[in-house]
């Protein structure tokens, strides 16, 4: 029996110990997922953002940087076609923007129309050009890892809400 007893003592400290251990120390940080906003602001300032990067990444000056961050807002289905090469990725967002040239005159946001709250809108922007106006362009947008993410873009037309 005291040899039980002797056995018994050790290991219950050990126990103790253990689990003073384990409670004493600071639980390990949780990494953050990732952060879910599909408000309507956070749609048109996607979209708007994705146009501003669209423009900066034109040649001849353009960002390489500014054409990864653009393309990085594609959707999954977008993210598949696009190039992988970086210096083919300005051409690819001018075709998908359906244009040959930047606006000089910058973007201006037209409209925001929630298709599906949460889960796909379209921005409707202006792009503007000295000389021959204004074009409209539809971004479309749907919710993707509770982001949202440029999923096409489309021809407008002023006034067509």
């Amino acid at each position: 029996m005291k040899k039980i007893f002797y056995l018994l003592i050790p290991l219950l400290a050990v126990a103790a110990l253990f689990f003073w251990w384990r409670t004493a120390r600071p639980a390990e940080p949780v990494p953050p997922g990732p952060q879910v906003d599909l408000s309507d602001e956070s749609a048109e300032l996607t979209g708007r953002r994705f146009v501003e990067l669209f423009i900066a990444s034109a040649p001849p000056e353009g960002s390489r940087t500014s054409a990864l961050q653009a393309k990085s807002m594609l959707s999954k289905q977008l993210m598949a076609e696009a190039p992988a090469d970086p210096a083919a990725i300005p051409g690819y967002l001018a075709g998908l923007m359906g244009v040959q040239d930047v606006p000089d005159q910058g973007v201006s946001t037209e409209d925001l129309q929630i298709v599906e709250k949460g889960r796909s809108a379209t921005l409707i922007v202006g792009l503007n050009y000295s000389g021959t106006g204004q074009v409209i362009r539809n971004i479309h947008l749907v919710g993707e890892g509770g982001v949202w993410k440029v999923d096409g873009v489309s021809p407008g037309e002023r006034g067509a809400n």
